[in-house]
């Protein structure tokens, strides 16, 4: 499915789920009991508050991307005298030498 059909489907839930709210609350056997307006209300304001995060995050997102840190640059090792590549550290020997079993002091 391309993104933006996907999209377009995905920005019907708000009005399918205020369809289904209205529904409820007007054509509901049970909208007079206490725990369905406890539960159209919970539900309600959590989508509007989810909505209003959603909405205000846009322009704090843009807001702060200038004051986001970048990535520090990897630090090369210089190779050892003669071109070698550097040993490396006996943390990484010992694991390498476990997983695949190819330490020359046990031969």
């Amino acid at each position: 499915m391309p993104y933006s059909t996907w999209k377009k489907l995905h920005y019907l839930s708000f009005p399918a789920y205020l369809l289904a709210l209205v529904h409820g609350l007007m054509s509901g056997s049970d909208t007079s009991q206490f725990p369905a307006v406890m539960l159209y209300a919970m539900t309600a304001s959590t989508i509007a508050f989810l909505l209003v995060l959603r909405v205000a995050g846009r322009d704090w997102a843009k807001s702060d991307e200038r004051a986001l840190p970048t990535a520090p640059k990897p630090v090369r090792v210089p190779a050892a005298a003669g071109g070698a590549a550097p040993e490396p550290s006996n943390a990484w020997s010992s694991l390498q030498h476990r997983l695949f079993g190819n330490d020359p002091d046990r031969d």
